[in-house]
């Protein structure tokens, strides 16, 4: 989150794969935008990927996995539990807001919360920090239109 190490103009691309960018607060995901910014040359590329809160599934609970394979379903059955557990405790601190949400979901088996926004707010966060967004694409790498149905895919892979 703090980049002041490095001078302005320092990078001509940086990465933030894994919606890694989900895992600090609102306030600091914008101070970050900024600041990676600012480190960037002119024309350099940003490129992200975030939990897309159109996805229809964000708001769901864990899921039992099915395997024909009986110890494979055991271990199935163990992770479901384990998840169920961090879902019912982690779920009184699952908030919405007008842009954004932090829900928790599979990764970590439902223990953390991660920041969930939709396409649009998340274009608009970069607009508002100097980007300018080139493309937005879903998890089977296809080129998202402005206003195509996003609600497949869990996450997007922003490039700006």
């Amino acid at each position: 989150r703090d980049l002041s190490s490095f001078g302005a103009d320092s990078f001509d691309f940086a990465l933030a794969s894994c919606t890694v960018i989900d895992a600090v607060s609102d306030e600091d995901r914008l101070q970050t935008l900024d600041q990676v910014r600012r480190r960037l040359r002119p024309h350099g590329l940003l490129m992200f990927s975030s939990h897309n809160r159109r996805y229809r599934h964000a708001l769901s609970g864990p899921r039992l996995a099915r395997s024909r394979n009986p110890v494979t379903q055991f271990r199935h059955l163990q992770q479901y539990v384990r998840s169920m557990l961090n879902h019912a405790r982690v779920r009184r601190q699952r908030r919405e807001y007008a842009d954004y949400a932090l829900l928790n979901d599979i990764g970590h088996d439902y223990a953390a919360l991660h920041y969930y926004v939709d396409r649009d707010i998340q274009v608009a966060q970069l607009e508002r920090a100097g980007f300018q967004v080139c493309d937005v694409f879903d998890t089977a790498g296809g080129v998202l239109a402005r206003y195509g149905d996003d609600s497949g895919s869990p996450c997007l892979l922003y490039v700006a």
